[in-house]
């Protein structure tokens, strides 16, 4: 069973900088007022598969308006059959779209 057990945002749509760790295998629930960010959780998980994430955006849609200089990503730790492995994804500001890293190696597709 593949399983998240941490995450990290950064400048991610409404966040500067965000982590969750220490996730459960299993469920998770994510709680909260309306706008303070649980669907970008949600958005930033399902970038971590082949894709283009849970709205179908572009890679610029991503970014924090805030902090238009520094690119935005996500890495998150995860538990497979293989044992623990790291993967993120962030945009490349030189050629504005995402790429996708697993153990700290760029890979070419998805």
């Amino acid at each position: 069973m593949t399983a998240l057990t941490e995450i990290r945002l950064r400048n991610f749509r409404s966040y500067d900088g965000a982590w969750l760790n220490g996730l459960a295998p299993s469920f998770v629930v994510l709680i909260g007022p309306n706008g303070v960010g649980k669907t970008n959780f949600l958005e930033a998980v399902s970038l971590l598969s082949p894709g283009k994430g849970l709205r179908n955006a572009d890679s610029k849609d991503f970014q924090n308006i805030h902090h238009i200089a520094q690119p935005w990503g996500v890495s998150a730790k995860v538990n497979t059959s293989y044992g623990p492995i790291t993967i993120g994804t962030e945009r490349d500001p030189i050629k504005d779209r995402r790429v996708v890293h697993i153990q700290g190696e760029k890979i070419k597709n998805q």
